[in-house]
């Protein structure tokens, strides 16, 4: 629902999948789940009567578990069906179009936050020796020549030997 440039907020559908299979799955296991149920009230009721064993009311429950394991599975691949925004942001560029079939993997959008900028800045080596983790600095974007303040976060331990520079 989103395109490039469009901004969103947290929690709102970034990518939906079609997912019908996944859901007629999840109902299926959800009534193997009540079948399961059903068969375990039975047998604690028979065994309460002496009607049959420990084992068959083990046999049961261990079932009715097996089926609970299958329909946390079916409901997590269905939840996986809707993609929502983790923070508020902006689409930076989709890698796939709408009814397109994608793989496991597969980048599908790129985001990025409207808070918390970072940078990767390489200054010469030397800068080491004042530079500290939280000295202030200030950015300026090539773009659009706008200043921008910040503070240095975290610096690299190794010094590029080509290049005798440092990643801040």
């Amino acid at each position: 629902p989103k395109r490039m440039g469009e901004s969103f907020s947290k929690g709102d559908t970034l990518v939906a999948f079609e997912c019908s299979i996944f859901k007629a799955q999840r109902d299926k296991v959800s009534a193997e789940r009540e079948s399961a149920q059903v068969k375990v009230t039975n047998a604690r009721e028979l065994n309460r009567l002496n009607s049959i064993g420990k084992l068959d009311v083990a046999v049961a429950e261990a079932e009715l578990k097996k089926v609970d394991a299958e329909l946390h599975i079916a409901t997590l691949n269905t939840e996986r069906c809707v993609i929502k925004a983790p923070y508020d942001g902006s689409v930076v560029g989709l890698q796939v179009n709408e009814h397109e079939s994608v793989k496991e993997q597969q980048p599908l959008i790129e985001i990025v936050g409207k808070s918390n900028l970072e940078a990767e800045v390489i200054v010469p080596a030397n800068a080491i020796n004042w530079l500290k983790v939280g000295t202030p600095i200030h950015l300026t974007l090539d773009e659009t020549g706008k200043e921008i303040s910040s503070s240095i976060a975290h610096i690299s331990p190794a010094i590029d030997a080509t290049s005798q520079t440092l990643q801040l």
